[in-house]
């Protein structure tokens, strides 16, 4: 991912929808719809439309944790 992240000069993202679902007091599963707009330094640009994203978040010590992630 370096090589790639390192030729990026900007990006935007849109959210089109997204939904929480309360597993446990202490266990949330976030999923979203997007947008994604990458500017690159040779000037082109990748979008990603639509690109879906799945979190799952942990709450650990009192703070929100991803516990795993999906594109």
């Amino acid at each position: 991912m370096y090589a790639f992240l390192n030729q990026v000069n900007s990006q935007k993202s849109f959210i089109k929808s997204e939904k929480y679902i309360v597993l446990d007091a202490n266990t949330v599963l976030y999923t979203a719809t997007s947008r994604w707009e990458t500017k690159m330094k040779n000037d082109s640009t990748i979008v990603m439309d639509p690109l879906g994203m799945q979190f799952l978040l942990k709450k650990v010590d009192n703070q929100w944790r991803v516990q795993s992630w999906t594109e």
